[in-house]
């Protein structure tokens, strides 16, 4: 779905691109300015988008907090180099480069981790006071 959501669509023409669509033309609409402009919805979705990674590296592979904000941050700047790759290749895109969403992107797997973390301490709570109410039972027995 990541790939879907930040490579697609892509044209190969780039009259349609250019005069039809809209699309980005290479170097006009690169950002590599950190938090230039990022006040949009692209930020929220961005954060949302990586929630599942920081939540399934957790899950699935245990990382802790560092290792998951390294890996967001891998994934992020993979699937930002190949829209700029695509971009150079095409010259126009409907995705470029933008250091902000590198930022978001791993701002969202570390959150996702820490909802996975919020999600284990509430349940060993809950164990832990069930654990509480049948010794309390037990005792009264």
């Amino acid at each position: 779905m990541i790939i879907y959501k930040t490579q697609f669509p892509i044209f190969i023409n780039n009259e349609v691109m250019e005069t039809e669509l809209g699309g980005i033309k290479l170097g006009r609409d690169v950002n590599l300015i950190p938090f230039n402009d990022f006040a949009h919805m692209t930020s929220l979705l961005n954060i949302v988008m990586f929630i599942p990674i920081g939540f399934l590296q957790g899950f699935v592979v245990k990382n802790n907090w560092k290792k998951t904000i390294i890996v967001g941050f891998i994934l992020s700047l993979v699937v930002e180099s190949s829209q700029l790759l695509v971009n150079m290749l095409i010259g126009y895109n409907f995705r470029t480069f933008d250091v902000n969403d590198l930022i978001f992107n791993t701002i969202g797997a570390l959150i996702g981790y820490l909802i996975l973390f919020g999600i284990i301490s509430l349940l060993k709570k809950v164990k832990s006071s069930d654990n509480r109410i049948i010794e309390y039972i037990k005792s009264r027995g």
